[in-house]
């Protein structure tokens, strides 16, 4: 019983709370049949300390198979320019306006790398950080929902075929216990995406005259 609470503060951009449930049950069931002798084998390494990353450090980091690389990515296509995708998506005032499940979210500075903020939604509330931005192509959400996690959001913008944009976004789960709860989680995490990613579509499309 004394797991249950941070089971269930499982979160991400746009997940049906029925996927939350049965995720957090499926881990809690795995990390109680394997004990928590795992957490206790895992070496202490500190805390995580935040460093900039510049282009090429990013290219690198996802060369490398790290968090930088998503595990699982959802895309849609979109009749709105990439201009106003890109504009929609990075005014996170907008974000409640077409993720229903978002209730706010505010940044404590520009949409840039390195930036910080707190996303409240119907299930609770996380601190995010912004830590890959490109301008008008794409940025990285990250934040931490279960002990020993990193959950990283990737969202691209581009140019597609016919005159279309198409929207991405990927997730990648690192942290000690990554491995384990991406492999459970991820394919059913990014299973939600394009319904949120269509919203984000229509609200574009909208501000165009184009819906």
């Amino acid at each position: 019983m004394g797991d249950r609470p941070w089971c269930f503060a499982f979160l991400h951009l746009g997940a049906a709370p029925s996927v939350r449930r049965e995720s957090a049950w499926a881990l809690c069931r795995v990390v109680r049949r394997r004990g928590f002798r795992l957490l206790r084998r895992l070496p202490y390494r500190g805390p995580r300390i935040y460093r900039p990353q510049s282009p090429a450090g990013t290219a690198e980091r996802r060369n490398r198979g790290g968090i930088g690389m998503a595990e699982q990515e959802r895309s849609v296509e979109t009749k709105a320019s990439p201009e106003a995708v890109w504009k929609v998506w990075s005014d996170t005032s907008t974000w409640p306006e077409w993720n229903q499940d978002v209730q706010s979210m505010a940044l404590n500075g520009p949409f840039a790398v390195g930036t910080t903020g707190t996303m409240k939604t119907k299930q609770g509330t996380r601190q995010v950080q912004l830590t890959d931005v490109v301008p008008g192509r794409s940025f990285r959400l990250e934040t931490t929902v279960i002990p020993l996690t990193r959950f990283a959001f990737d969202c691209q913008v581009a140019a597609g075929p016919a005159g279309k944009t198409t929207i991405s976004q990927g997730i990648r789960v690192g942290g000690p216990l990554g491995g384990l709860v991406g492999g459970m989680m991820s394919r059913q995490i990014a299973d939600t995406f394009p319904k949120l990613l269509e919203g984000l579509a229509r609200k574009a499309e909208a501000s165009e005259g184009r819906s």
